[in-house]
């Protein structure tokens, strides 16, 4: 067993057969083949701008003075500051369980020439391995002590929310408020606010049913607005941690090892450290895949035909297996059968 699976989280409506896709230009395909690598980008390049904005809704809602602050953020300025560092922490390859969509080759081959790529949730997690592997704690030497470092915190796979962003913003200011009044209310009349133990009743209860599911979880960059819903996406994410390096971080180099009796906690414990400030990440990180990882492609049945018998030509000679799109295909020169005249 590899002592990395831990760090790993899956979505429990993925198995390893689940076949997810990506559209992509043709050179970023070959790139893929040739190198044997997938690109992961940083949520902070992306064009959506709200990439990760999950985090400070979900801070919003617990960082009330009913139940606890200390979030970093207390402002406009700040709050986008926090939101930079998430993004800053995140990495992204974007996927979708939708092999067939016009919408999604029209947004994502706008020359006709790209190419849809098909691999699995299997493949995806042993490329998950393999950069944990590479960007682990267990990179660290004993001359990084006293030094700020990067580690990859956690990795993940799973299905993007789609809430419309603007209308969750205001349900979730307004019921912050209303927890705030309701401090207010037990600090004037010198009470103070019931605990779980004081309060046998459903109180509390009912206060983690009227939670937000889209930003309950610990998932962050998972949650996009509606507008993006025709994309069906499943996220590829990696997190990045930095703290600065001492002997004990060295120490639990030994967790990951699936044998060790704190084997168990290391992924909580990882969740632990805070998101990249003072480091400078590049745009990108590059994860080894294996030479099957891509199980076959697709062409934009859009493209010229002496592009397509090009790309077909040099995936052909690295033994690609090329599937059809029926997108934008004309149904009648499909008819094999036809009635009597």
């Amino acid at each position: 067993m590899n002592g990395m699976e831990i760090l790993i989280d899956i979505d429990s409506n993925l198995n390893d057969n689940q076949p997810l896709y990506r559209i992509v230009d043709f050179f970023a395909a070959t790139d893929v083949i040739s190198t044997q690598k997938l690109r992961f980008s940083r949520a902070d390049t992306f064009q959506d701008q709200n990439e990760g904005i999950d985090r400070l809704l979900r801070q919003i809602q617990y960082g009330t003075r009913f139940r606890c602050g200390g979030m970093g953020w207390s402002d406009i300025e700040s709050a986008k500051q926090a939101h930079f560092y998430t993004q800053k922490s995140h990495f992204i390859s974007c996927w979708t369980t939708n092999p067939e969509s016009v919408a999604m080759w029209s947004l994502y081959s706008p020359d006709h020439t790209s190419v849809r790529l098909k691999t699995s949730v299997g493949k995806l997690r042993k490329t998950l391995l393999n950069v944990l592997s590479k960007k682990s704690l267990m990179r660290l030497l004993e001359v990084d002590i006293g030094k700020r470092i990067v580690v990859c915190v956690g990795a993940r796979i799973s299905s993007v929310d789609y809430e419309p962003l603007h209308d969750l913003l205001y349900k979730v200011t307004r019921r912050a408020k209303a927890h705030d009044r309701l401090f207010d209310q037990y600090t004037r009349r010198n009470q103070k606010i019931p605990t779980i133990i004081s309060n046998p009743s459903r109180f509390y209860a009912r206060q983690a049913e009227r939670k937000f599911k889209a930003i309950n979880s610990n998932a962050t960059c998972n949650l996009k607005d509606t507008s993006f819903e025709h994309e069906h996406e499943v996220r590829v994410v990696l997190k990045f941690g930095e703290e600065v390096c001492t002997a004990s971080v060295l120490e639990q180099q030994q967790w990951i090892d699936p044998a060790h009796e704190y084997h168990s906690l290391l992924k909580e414990h990882m969740k632990f450290w805070g998101l990249v400030r003072l480091t400078d990440l590049p745009n990108y990180e590059f994860a080894n895949c294996t030479n099957d990882f891509i199980e076959s492609i697709s062409i934009d049945p859009r493209c010229p035909k002496y592009k397509r018998e090009f790309m077909e030509n040099w995936f052909a000679s690295q033994n690609v297996h090329i599937d059809e799109s029926h997108c934008f295909g004309y149904i009648a020169n499909a008819f094999t059968v036809f009635p009597e005249k």
